[in-house]
């Protein structure tokens, strides 16, 4: 409708922030990374919160041969320090946490039926194949005297 590339109106980052926050007004929408004021004119801004609506709104549906996948429940406190990892880990690679994998990814992983995003692709590259690591007692995790969750080797050895 305003004839400009999608990228003018909303940077993949704020797409991504957007759909992990899914804001409820348009102040919610203002405030997250990425999302440039200057394209919210025209009511740009309330057609999104509208979408993101709809989308949280909207009920999966599976085929009849499919069953919704179970809830998958990692041992306490397990998934907060994949989490903190994880958020560590894309400090350490200079790209948005967002952007690379969320708690429900990291729970899809281990879910019968749910196709994480960590499981394939660059991201099972920059975290998955470390996440089984971790959880398989391979490697483990590790605060750095600068506070950063690191990975090393049951030895103590960081592994990069």
């Amino acid at each position: 409708e305003i004839d400009v590339p999608a990228r003018f109106v909303l940077a993949d980052l704020a797409v991504a922030t957007i759909a992990q926050n899914t804001p409820k007004k348009t102040a919610d929408l203002r405030g997250i990374r990425g999302v440039d004021t200057r394209n919210m004119a025209g009511g740009v801004d309330q057609e999104i919160i509208a979408v993101v609506a709809k989308a949280v709104a909207a009920e999966l549906t599976y085929d009849d041969d499919r069953q919704a996948p179970e809830q998958v429940e990692l041992p306490t406190g397990a998934g907060a320090l994949l989490v903190a990892w994880l958020t560590s880990r894309a400090k350490q690679l200079k790209i948005d946490s967002n952007l690379l994998g969320s708690r429900s990814d990291i729970t899809d992983l281990y879910s019968p039926m749910a196709e994480s995003k960590l499981a394939r692709g660059w991201r099972k590259e920059a975290v998955g194949n470390y996440i089984e690591r971790i959880v398989s007692g391979e490697i483990a995790l590790a605060l750095t005297k600068s506070g950063e969750v690191t990975m090393v080797a049951n030895g103590g050895v960081e592994v990069v």
